[in-house]
């Protein structure tokens, strides 16, 4: 079973990314998070397999949390997650571990 921490500032996204992974049978959605420092939080007490993380919320950014995550977790996977077309969040993700 793979354990998912989803991190996102907007309920909306994170229901819906709860209810498509709670949908997949191999997939357990095993906390929540609405801004960054409760994703670096969460990640350390629940170890889910994969985080989905927002780049853009509140306290810090998905791009800061990804970084403290990957320090603390470096086996943790991180999935990025963006409505911006700009390539520039991508390469900022990437650099910090996702």
């Amino acid at each position: 079973m793979m354990r998912i921490l989803i991190a996102d500032d907007h309920v909306g996204i994170r229901q819906l990314l709860v209810r498509m992974f709670d949908g997949m049978s191999e997939m357990e959605v095993v906390a929540e998070a609405a801004d960054g420092l409760a994703a670096v939080q969460l990640a350390s007490e629940c170890q889910p397999d994969v985080v989905v993380m927002d780049v853009e919320m509140p306290r810090l950014d998905g791009i800061g949390a990804t970084r403290r995550i990957v320090a603390e977790h470096p086996d943790m996977r991180i999935i990025g997650l963006s409505t911006h077309r700009s390539g520039v969040y991508v390469k900022a993700m990437l650099a910090a571990g996702a």
